[in-house]
């Protein structure tokens, strides 16, 4: 099994994406939009938050 998490990137900060959206991101057809069925074996979840305040000032 294989776990799928994601996050996006705004002022700095990793802003944590939930199941859902890593599931849409993930099986959904770019191209036309259609959606597509998941990797055997994938396992999409929320990712943590992870706190990136330690280096903001490097």
């Amino acid at each position: 099994m294989t776990l799928v998490r994601g996050w996006t990137i705004a002022d700095r900060c990793l802003i944590p994406l939930d199941e859902a959206r890593m599931f849409d991101a993930h099986c959904t057809d770019a191209a036309s939009g259609e959606p597509i069925p998941p990797e055997r074996g994938v396992v999409y979840t929320d990712a943590p938050d992870v706190d990136l305040t330690g280096f903001h000032d490097r």
